[in-house]
């Protein structure tokens, strides 16, 4: 009975295989893999910080055996993988798997071109700062196609702002910019003090950020000049990147990005000092680039327990008292003092050094600047140390220092005028040492002017001459072709005011004034007793005297007599070192 059954089973089975061989094949029997059309040119592009779009294309021909697309893709962190795509499809890479037909609303059908028909679909889930891979398959029914597939990754980013640039405006404003970050919403900039911690955070949906000092202390006159924000001269880092955002998704940030930047503001610097007269003191500044972003220069002094601000002078124009490099900044002060100067411009503001002054002791005497100038008698350029020289003619020993409205002492020669010199050195011994100056010095003292580099005819700073600037023949003052009162054409009288470019007064006309050998010394060698013992016949005299004409008053007008004639209106004019 068994060995029946079976035959019958074996019987069966033929009958339908030949009854099934008579049947029609579906046509997919008869199509292979590589019949299918294969997606062709797949590329990927970025539509913003949350979306990659992938394009392939079919060609058109072959578009109507197309029922459908298997999109697989997965993320690393590796640029390039090659042919190990299969081998790398698994979750821990973010694997994932999508099957779309022809009608599906995440595919979309680009209208033909070039013979092909282009699809793309948008990945709203791909990987944020990773690789990501697609892989494209036409599906026909159960059938796949030969696949396409994106060998090197797509790095899926938000780009970092790029020249990242830090520039100074003006004393209390950094400016930061940056070209703009593709698909960015904006930006966050934080700035840290370098060697410290704490830090300023900034946000911008521009490509251009103003950091600024602000708050400034409220004078000038504080021992500390502070400010808010921004500190003067201190080096910061600034960290910037760009960020997205979109409803949903987490906030996408770029890689951070770093530049340095210093509010560099530069203080000015008291180099030296000096006294000029009995009222007043000279600082040197150093021209260290310090006015470079700084408006106002105050000059401070402190003679008691506080600061009080003395003089106010604009930066631009500092250049008028520019000498030698350095600005010379004359301060009005009766006693010893301490001086300091602060530079500010719209909030910051830095203060100088400070140094200790104190106005000459003497009265009567000016300082002279020292430096170059083209001397008249050799047209060389000559060089003159500094000195002090009497604002006025000399007026005897018993009304010393010469002040003004007294007359000059004249009838005097040059051996008298030595030995007036050495008379004096005896009595200011260890203090003073006075001498006649040089004709090199009297000249410069009463022509050159140190700041516009240039000598004028006249020492009043002029290349003309009237009556109301000094004595001559006929100049019509009232003590007419005689000697007038030292200091008399100083502005009043109905005068002008005629001072040498130094302060000097009287340098052009009224008495004659003698000159030496611009050393005591040396002068002194020439005497004995009270004659002359020398080998010079003559002996240089400047400045011209009441009798002489307005030309004969120039400051390079030369004169010599014999070094022990006595004349009306001879006189001297001294020159003081200090000890």
């Amino acid at each position: 009975m068994k060995i029946q059954s079976k035959i019958s089973f074996i019987f069966l089975t033929m009958i339908l295989m030949l009854l099934m061989s008579c049947l029609d094949e579906p046509d997919y029997l008869d199509t292979i893999k590589s019949d299918f059309p294969e997606p062709s040119n797949i590329w990927i592009e970025q539509l913003d910080a949350f979306s990659l779009r992938i394009n392939w294309k079919v060609p058109k021909e072959n578009y109507d055996l197309a029922d459908g697309f298997i999109i697989e893709t997965f993320s690393m962190d590796e640029e390039n993988v090659g042919t190990e795509f299969d081998s790398l499809i698994v979750v821990e890479n973010n694997y994932r798997k999508l099957i779309l037909s022809l009608s599906d609303s995440g595919l979309t059908v680009l209208p033909e071109e070039n013979d092909s028909i282009p699809f793309i679909i948008i990945d709203d889930s791909a990987s944020f700062k990773l690789y990501n891979y697609y892989r494209i398959t036409i599906i026909n029914d159960e059938v796949e196609s030969y696949s396409v597939s994106s060998d090197s990754g797509f790095y899926f980013d938000l780009l970092s702002p790029d020249n990242f640039t830090i520039d100074q405006l003006n004393d209390y404003q950094l400016e930061l910019s940056w070209n703009n970050s593709i698909f960015s919403d904006g930006y966050t900039i934080e700035r840290i003090l370098t060697g410290e911690n704490d830090s300023t955070v900034f946000y911008t949906t521009d490509s251009t950020l103003t950091d600024s000092s602000y708050n400034p202390s409220n004078t000038i006159l504080a021992d500390s000049l502070t400010v808010d924000g921004l500190q003067p001269n201190k080096d910061y880092t600034y960290f910037i990147s760009a960020y997205a955002e979109k409803n949903g998704y987490p906030k996408r940030k770029s890689e951070t990005i770093t530049s340095t930047g210093t509010l560099s503001l530069t203080a000015p610097i008291i180099t030296d000092s000096i006294a000029l007269n009995i009222n007043s003191i000279r600082l040197y500044i150093s021209d260290n680039n310090f006015n470079d972003k700084f408006d106002t220069l105050f000059v401070l002094k402190k003679d008691n327990l506080a600061w009080e601000c003395v003089d106010t002078l604009q930066i631009n124009s500092l250049n008028q008292i520019k000498f030698n490099g350095q600005y010379l900044v004359d301060v009005q002060t009766s006693a010893n003092a301490d001086f300091k100067l602060v530079v500010k411009g719209k909030i910051n503001a830095l203060a100088s050094n400070i140094v200790t002054e104190t106005p000459l002791a003497l009265a009567g005497f000016t300082f002279v600047e020292g430096g170059n100038f083209i001397y008249s008698v050799t047209d060389n350029d000559t060089n003159i140390t500094s000195f002090y020289i009497s604002n006025y003619e000399f007026t005897g020993i018993d009304n010393f220092p010469s002040e003004k409205g007294n007359f000059p002492e004249d009838n005097i020669s040059w051996v008298d005028a030595v030995l007036i010199c050495s008379t004096l050195n005896n009595q200011y011994e260890n203090e003073y040492s006075f001498r006649l100056p040089s004709e090199e010095e009297w000249e410069y003292a009463a022509s050159w002017d140190i700041f516009l580099l240039q000598g004028f005819d006249y020492p009043w700073q002029s290349n003309s001459i009237s009556g109301d600037n000094a004595n001559y023949m006929n100049s019509g003052d009232p003590f007419d072709n005689g000697i007038t009162p030292t200091g008399y054409y100083n502005g009043s009288n109905v005068t002008i005011d005629s001072f040498s470019p130094f302060g000097v007064y009287d340098m052009g006309g009224n008495i004659l004034e003698w000159c030496g050998n611009g050393n005591l010394n040396d002068d002194l060698n020439e005497i004995s007793g009270s004659s002359y013992i020398g080998n010079d016949s003559v002996k240089p005299m400047r400045g011209g005297g009441y009798w002489h004409s307005p030309n004969d008053l120039k400051a390079t007008e030369l004169f010599s007599y014999g070094p022990e004639i006595h004349v009306s209106g001879f006189g001297l004019r001294i020159v003081m070192e200090k000890q």
